[in-house]
C-alpha cells in the first residue's frame, strides 16, 4: 500500500540552535497500520545494504522502502515452530545477509538483501545465533552447559567449538584473542588467565568496530587492557539500558529507560569517547523497543508500541529561526517574506504577518523593530527586503488593504523609517546603479503589468513599461547596461533608456528565443550567463549578449522543483536555487551537485517568496513558509543522503522483443538495456530525481532519466558500472555481460551457404542447359542435313534429270528449258533455306509450288494440285524450313502415285487459326495410309520421320512450338485419302525470348 506522506508527516521544530544536550528536530513521520504496517506495534528494525528496512512485529516480518510495506514470506518460521513475537534481533551478518535471531532452533534463519523470503540453513544441533562485530557465534545447550561456537558462513556454514559455560550467553564479543561474554547475571572474561567474572557488571555489551562497550544501569564503559573503564555516568537511578546499537559512523547508541521497553534518554558516544545526550529523540515518544540509524545526527527509525517512528535531526551547518512548532505538513507557519544583509553582521528579516526582526549574526541576538507592543508602527503584510549599499538603508514593501502598496525606507540602527504610498501592487523592486528605485507589479483594476521608477524626494512614479500580464521581477545587468524584466508572459529586454530591444517567450518563432513556460519569476547573472527562474518551467540559461536559450533544467534533470523563486551565488562560485520544494545547487558547468529537501535539513520544504541573501561570512539565508534557515554552504554541501540503491528490473530491448534479465547476460544485437532502479529511504522522496554519476570499466553509451539508466551501443564483453549518487557514501556496482549474437552469425553463414549452393546449382544448370542446347543444335544440324538430303533424294534428282533429257531428245527445247529453270530455282531455294532457322511463309509457298509443279511433270500430270492461301495470312510469318516438303512428297509418292482408277488431287490450304497460329493442311485423294503401308516398296523414304524428329527436337528447346497431326479423310474408308495438319506458332514470340537464336536468323 502506498503511503501518502503528505497525510502523515508531522514536522516539529525547535527554535534553538544545536547544542551539546539536544538536537533540532526537522521531521517526524509516524507509520502505523493505516500506512501498511501489519500490526499495531513494531519490535525490531534493521537496514540492509540496498537501503531496505526490515521490521518485525508480533505478526511477522515486513520490508519497508520508504513508501510501502511488503510482507516477508515467513513460512519457515512456522516450519521450525517459532513465534514471530519471540524474535530477539535482526542483524546484518558479515556476508551482508539479515540474520534472524531467535531461541535455539535447528536452523539458521536469514533474509537475502532486498528479498521478501525468509530462508533457512539447517544445523545438526539446535542453536541460537549471535552477530557480534564481524563474527557470528552460535550457542547450543548440551546437557547442563552451554557451548559457544564460532560460525564461518561463506558459501557454506561451518562450526568451530570454542568454550562451554554454565550460564546462557546473551552476547559474545571477541577482541585481540579475548572473549567478553554477557550473561543474565553479569559479564564473563575469557583471556589468557582463564575465565573471570566482573562484579556488579549486569548490563549489555556490544562490539563497535573492534571496541567493546558495556552499558549498565550506572555507567557506560569501554573495554581496555583487560578491564572495563567508565566513560560516562548515568544520572538516573533505577534506569537500565534497553537498547544498545551502533550507527555506520562508529557512534554508540545507548537507550535508557526506567521501565521495560520505555526509553527516556538516548546517549551517544562518538569515536573520541565523548558522550552526548539526545533528548529530542525521546521527549515526545518514550516507548521504544529498537532503533536504527545510519548517522546519529540525521535520520532515525524507531520501533515501539507506537509502530514505526521516523525522525530527522538537523545536522551541523544549519540553524533555524522563527519557527512555529507542531505544524502538520502542507500548513503554513511563520512565512518569511523578506531577508537582507548589510554585509556588516546585521540581518533584517520579516515574517509575512509579523514585525521586522533585526539579527546580529555575531551574537545571535534578535531584536523586534517597531512592534505595536512597544508602541511602534507594527509591520504586517510584509514583502521583499532590499539593502542599498550606497545609502546604507534597508527598503521593504508591504501590502495594504486597498489597491496600493507601501514602500518603507528603514534605518535599523536609529530605529526610524520613512513610509511611501505606491499607487499599484508591488511584486518586486530594486535600486539600480543610477540610484533609481525600479518597482514592478500590476494595475489593481486591469492587472496589466507595470514597471515604474519611483522618486523618494518627489514621491512620484514614472511608468517605464506596461505589459498585458503582471510583471514579477526586474534585474539590472551592469555588464551590458541592460534591464531584464520578467513577467507572466515572458522576458522583456530593455536598453539603458528603457526601450525594448528583444523579448523571449512562448510566441517566438526563433527556437533559440523560445521558452515554453513564460512565467518568469526571478532573474540574476551567474558568471557570464543570465539565469531565469520560472513558475513552472524550471531554470533557463541565456546568453547575456544574444539572449538565446542555451540550457534548460527541470525536475527531470534533477531540479528539486520547477517553480524557482531565487538565484544566489555562494563564495565558492556555486549557484543556489530555492524552489517550492527544497533547494537545488549547481556549479559553474550547470551540473547539479546537490539537492536539499525538507528531510535533509530545512524548516519547511516550500520557499515561495524572494527571501534570500548572503552575509559577509558567506552564510546563506533562505525564508520558507515556516521559518528561516541559515546555512554554511561548505558544510551543507557535505551532507550525505540517506537513500539506498536497488535495481528493480533490467530489460533488454531487441529489434523484435523485450526481455527481462535474470542473470544479467544478453546478446549483442540489442537496441538498449534499461536499468530500472529504486532508492529505498527512511521516507521516500517522490521528487528526488537527482541523476547518478556512472563510471564504466569500458566505453558505454549511457543516458539517464528519473529512476532509469539506459545503455546502448556496446560491443560484446564483460562490463562493470560504478554507480554513485552525489552526496552519498554509496558506491554501487552493476556487472553484466554482452555475448556475441551467434544467431546472426549462423543465419548469415547459412544464408551465405545457401547463396553459394544456389549459385553453384544455377551455374551447373546453365552449364547443362548450354550442353543440352549445343547437343540439340548439333542434332538439328544433322537433321537439317538429312532433311536437305531427303529433299534432294536420288529418285527425285534422277527423275528430274531424266525428264530434262527426254525433253531434249524429243527436241522440246522450250519445255526442257522451263523445266531446267524451275529445277535450278528449286535447288537454290532449298540450299538457301537450309542456312536459315526460319523462313517467311511466302518463301515456303513458292518453294512448294516449284516442287509440286516439277513432280506433276515427272508423274505425267497424274494428279492435279491446288494451293489455297487465306487472306489473313501474313506473308512474313516465320516457320522452320524444310518441314512441309517431306509431307508433300509423301502424299505424291505413296498416296497419289498408286492410284489406278482415278486421277489424283493434291490440295494445300494455308490459313490462320488464331492471331499467331498458322496452319498447313495437306490433303490428297490417294489410296490412304492403311493400303499404302501394305505395299512393298523398293525404297523406304525417311523424309517424314526426319521431320518428326526435327519437330520433337525443336520443341525441346522451348523456343519452338510445332504440331503435326495425320488422319484419314474418311474414317474407316481404306482408300479415301490422307490429311496432314501442321500447326506453327508465330516464331517472333520465341525469337524475342532468345537473342541467340534471333541473332542466328540472318
Amino acid at each position: 500500500m502506498k503511503i501518502l506522506i503528505q497525510l502523515i508527516i508531522v514536522v516539529i521544530f525547535c527554535a534553538v540552535a544545536l547544542d551539546s544536550t539536544g538536537q533540532t528536530l526537522v521531521s517526524k513521520v509516524l507509520l502505523r497500520k493505516e500506512q501498511g504496517l501489519n500490526d499495531r506495534e513494531a519490535n525490531l528494525v534493521v537496514r540492509d545494504s540496498f537501503g531496505f528496512f526490515y521490521v518485525s512485529t508480533d505478526v511477522g516480518i515486513m520490508r519497508y522502502d520508504g513508501r510501502e510495506f511488503v510482507s516477508v514470506n515467513t513460512s519457515n518460521l512456522f516450519k521450525y515452530i517459532i513465534d514471530p513475537s519471540s524474535l530477539k534481533s535482526l542483524s546484518i551478518s558479515p556476508n551482508g545477509k539479515i540474520l534472524v535471531r531467535c531461541e535455539e532452533n535447528k536452523a539458521l534463519l536469514y533474509i537475502d538483501p532486498g528479498s521478501i523470503v525468509l530462508s533457512a540453513i539447517e544445523s545438526k544441533v539446535p542453536m541460537e545465533y549471535i552477530v557480534s562485530g564481524n563474527e557470528i557465534f552460535g550457542v547450543s545447550r548440551e546437557k547442563d552447559s552451554y557451548v559457544i561456537y564460532v560460525v564461518d558462513w561463506k558459501q557454506k556454514v561451518a562450526y568451530k567449538k570454542l568454550y562451554s559455560i554454565k550460564e546462557k550467553p546473551e552476547n559474545v564479543c571477541r577482541v585481540n584473542g579475548e572473549f567478553v561474554i554477557q550473561t543474565k547475571n553479569g559479564i564473563l572474561l575469557k583471556g589468557k588467565k582463564g575465565m573471570t567474572i566482573i562484579p556488579d557488571s549486569k548490563g549489555s555489551i556490544i562490539n563497535n568496530q573492534g571496541t567493546i562497550f558495556l552499558a549498565t544501569e550506572k555507567s557506560i564503559a569501554v573495554y581496555k587492557n583487560g578491564a572495563f573503564k567508565d566513560i560516562f555516568k548515568i544520572k538516573k537511578d533505577d534506569s537500565d539500558c534497553r537498547i544498545l546499537k551502533t550507527d555506520k559512523k562508529g557512534n554508540l547508541i545507548a537507550g535508557y529507560g526506567t521501565f521495560p521497553r520505555f526509553v527516556d534518554s538516548f546517549y551517544i558516544v562518538d569515536k573520541a569517547l565523548k558522550c552526548v545526550t539526545f533528548k529530542t529523540l525521546s521527549e515526545d515518544v518514550k516507548i521504544s523497543k529498537d532503533v536504527y540509524t545510519d548517522d546519529v545526527n540525521f535520520m532515525w527509525m524507531m520501533a515501539g508500541h507506537h509502530g514505526l517512528l521516523v525522525k530527522g535531526l538537523l545536522r551541523d551547518g544549519a540553524k533555524f529561526y522563527n519557527l512555529r512548532p507542531y505544524l502538520k505538513d502542507e500548513t503554513f507557519g511563520s512565512v518569511i517574506s523578506g531577508i537582507a544583509s548589510d554585509g556588516e553582521g546585521k540581518i533584517l528579516f520579516t515574517p509575512e504577518n509579523q514585525d521586522l526582526i533585526y539579527l546580529d549574526t555575531k551574537t545571535g541576538r534578535k531584536k523586534v523593530l517597531f512592534s505595536k507592543e512597544n508602541g511602534g508602527q507594527g509591520f504586517i503584510n510584509n514583502g521583499k527586503i532590499y539593502y542599498d549599499t550606497k545609502s546604507g538603508h534597508f527598503f521593504e514593501f508591504a501590502y495594504s488593504e486597498g489597491p496600493e502598496c507601501y514602500l518603507f525606507k528603514i534605518d535599523p540602527k536609529k530605529e526610524v523609517f520613512e513610509k511611501h504610498t505606491i499607487p499599484f501592487l508591488i511584486n518586486d523592486f530594486i535600486i539600480d546603479e543610477k540610484g533609481e528605485i525600479l518597482i514592478c507589479g500590476e494595475e489593481p483594476e486591469n492587472q496589466n503589468g507595470i514597471l515604474a521608477a519611483y522618486n523618494l524626494i518627489t514621491k512620484k512614479s514614472k511608468i517605464l513599461l506596461t505589459t498585458a500580464a503582471r510583471i514579477n521581477t526586474v534585474y539590472y545587468d551592469n555588464h551590458t547596461n541592460t534591464y531584464f524584466v520578467g513577467a507572466m508572459d515572458g522576458l522583456y529586454i530593455l536598453d539603458n533608456n528603457f526601450k525594448q530591444i528583444s523579448k523571449v517567450d512562448a510566441l517566438q518563432t526563433d527556437e533559440k528565443k523560445f521558452i515554453q513556460y513564460s512565467r518568469i519569476n526571478v532573474i540574476n547573472r551567474y558568471n557570464d550567463k543570465i539565469l531565469l527562474g520560472s513558475l513552472g518551467g524550471g531554470l533557463y540559461v541565456l546568453d547575456a549578449g544574444t539572449y538565446e536559450v542555451e540550457r534548460h533544467l527541470m525536475t527531470g534533470d534533477g531540479l528539486s522543483d520547477n517553480k524557482v523563486v531565487g538565484i544566489i551565488k555562494d563564495l565558492k562560485g556555486n549557484c543556489w536555487l530555492p524552489t517550492f520544494n527544497g533547494i537545488t545547487v549547481i556549479n559553474a558547468d550547470y551540473t547539479i551537485i546537490s539537492v536539499i529537501y525538507q528531510q535533509d535539513g530545512l524548516p519547511n520544504k516550500e520557499m515561495n517568496t524572494k527571501a534570500y541573501t548572503i552575509d559577509e561570512n558567506g552564510f546563506l539565508y533562505f525564508g520558507t513558509v515556516n521559518g528561516m534557515v541559515v546555512m554554511n554552504p561548505e558544510k551543507v554541501l557535505q551532507w550525505k543522503k540517506s537513500h539506498g540503491f536497488f535495481i528493480n528490473q533490467v530489460q533488454v530491448k531487441y529489434p523484435n522483443k523485450i526481455e527481462v534479465l535474470k542473470d544479467f547476460s544478453f546478446k549483442s544485437n540489442f537496441i538498449n538495456m534499461e536499468i530500472n532502479y529504486f532508492k529505498p529511504d527512511y521516507i521516500y522522496n517522490l521528487f528526488d530525481n537527482f541523476p547518478p554519476n556512472i563510471i564504466s570499466s569500458e566505453k558505454l553509451t549511457i543516458t539517464t532519466k528519473p529512476n532509469t539508466i539506459f545503455v546502448s551501443k556496446a560491443e560484446p564483453g564483460s562490463y562493470l558500472m560504478n554507480i554513485n549518487f552525489p552526496n552519498t557514501d554509496r558506491f554501487d556496482k552493476f556487472n553484466f555481460e554482452i555475448i556475441r549474437d551467434y544467431t546472426r552469425i549462423i543465419i548469415a553463414a547459412a544464408l551465405s551457404l545457401i547463396i553459394f549452393l544456389l549459385v553453384q546449382i544455377i551455374s551447373l544448370r546453365k552449364k547443362n542447359i548450354r550442353q543440352k542446347e549445343n547437343a540439340i543444335k548439333a542434332k538439328i544440324s544433322i537433321l537439317e542435313l538429312e532433311a536437305l538430303q531427303s529433299q534432294m533424294n536420288p529418285h527425285f534428282l534422277f527423275n528430274a534429270l531424266g525428264s530434262i533429257q527426254y525433253y531434249i531428245q524429243t527436241e522440246n527445247i522450250d519445255k526442257a528449258d522451263d523445266y531446267l529453270s524451275d529445277f535450278a530455282q528449286l535447288m537454290r531455294m532449298i540450299l538457301e533455306s537450309s542456312h536459315n532457322k526460319f523462313i517467311p511463309v511466302s518463301h515456303e509457298i513458292k518453294l512448294l509450288t516449284l516442287y509440286i509443279g516439277l513432280e506433276q511433270i515427272r508423274f505425267n500430270n497424274k494428279f492435279d494440285f491446288e494451293i489455297n492461301v487465306g487472306k489473313d495470312v501474313n506473308p512474313e510469318f516465320n516457320i522452320p524450313p524444310m518441314l512441309t516438303q517431306p509431307f508433300i512428297e509423301n502424299a505424291i509418292n505413296h498416296g497419289l502415285n498408286n492410284l489406278a482408277e482415278r486421277k489424283g488431287k493434291l490440295e494445300l490450304t494455308i490459313k490462320m487459326l488464331e492471331r499467331d497460329v498458322l496452319s498447313f493442311i495437306i490433303k490428297d485423294n490417294g489410296i490412304g495410309r492403311i493400303k499404302s503401308s501394305t505395299r512393298v516398296k523398293s525404297h523406304k523414304s525417311r523424309g517424314t520421320q526426319i521431320v518428326k524428329e526435327r519437330v520433337d527436337t525443336l520443341n525441346e528447346t522451348n523456343y519452338f512450338n510445332v504440331k503435326i497431326e495425320t488422319s484419314d479423310l474418311s474414317e474407316g474408308v481404306p482408300d479415301s485419302g490422307t490429311q496432314v495438319v501442321i500447326t506453327f506458332h508465330d516464331m517472333n514470340t520465341f525469337l524475342n525470348r532468345n537473342n541467340g537464336i534471333q541473332s542466328s536468323n540472318n
